[in-house]
């Protein structure tokens, strides 16, 4: 990961639409070395780039993805129309394979990929971990699993050789001798539940902490300071370049 770490959040989100083959290709092609991604379900079960189980903020249309087949989602435009209107109407919904693919020639990089909640409750966690490590297989080695649910990342250091970072919802879930027991490489952590002040490298033992969301160049260079190992915010290309004026 370049140093100061930022991590894209939802790829390069400021200029493309989230969660697509361009917001992500998009990070890197800024000179980001890190990026995160969110991965739902189709109800064929094939990993793809989305946040929202509901379809409509990013393509318009209406519709729950994990009732329609991948067939079926492949012809949907991924405009983001909200923000972006009609301009990107050669985006299509990206599957975690066709990115992995596309990846594979890549220079280093690391992928952080969430594995969300709403498709790990409607297809099971070991469903769902082993569709996403064998669409990540081209690049597993620069890949980090990460999820609200502790369970599936505990499957995950069971059966893989991915690295995993639990999502926290609570400052007290970093303590708790369950994840720890997990031994993660990372913890993904909202910038709201750290202690205003103090060092935070001892919170969560020898875990890396990555804190989310961080626009501002202040408070990104104040947490890096106190511990933090990486900052994550849809503003990455920006604070990129803003914090590599201060190393």
């Amino acid at each position: 990961m370049m140093r100061p770490p930022v991590v894209a959040h939802r790829g390069l989100a400021r200029i493309f639409p989230e969660n697509t083959r361009a917001s992500v290709l998009g990070a890197l092609d800024a000179g980001l070395a890190a990026v995160e991604i969110d991965i739902q379900l189709s109800l064929d079960g094939v990993p793809l780039l989305q946040h929202d189980v509901d379809l409509k903020r990013m393509s318009g249309r209406a519709g729950d993805l994990r009732r329609l087949t991948f067939s079926k989602l492949k012809g949907l435009r991924m405009t983001e129309p909200g923000r972006f209107g009609r301009r990107f109407l050669g985006e299509g919904l990206a599957s975690l394979a066709g990115l992995a693919s596309a990846l594979a020639t890549r220079p280093p990089f690391t992928l952080f990929v969430e594995l969300k909640e709403e498709s790990l409750k409607s297809f099971g966690r070991a469903f769902m971990l082993q569709a996403v490590a064998e669409a990540l297989a081209p690049i597993q080695r620069r890949c980090v699993l990460i999820s609200f649910d502790v369970e599936v990342l505990r499957l995950a250091r069971e059966c893989t050789r991915f690295p995993i970072g639990p999502v926290l919802r609570s400052l007290a879930q970093g303590r708790d001798p369950s994840v720890r027991s997990l031994r993660p490489e990372w913890i993904f952590c909202d910038r709201h539940l750290l202690p205003k002040k103090g060092g935070l490298k001892a919170l969560f033992g020898p875990a890396r902490l990555c804190v989310y969301e961080v626009p501002e160049l202040a408070a990104a260079r104040a947490l890096l300071a106190r511990g933090a190992a990486a900052i994550e915010t849809f503003r990455c290309d920006g604070l990129a370049q803003e914090l590599a004026l201060f190393t």
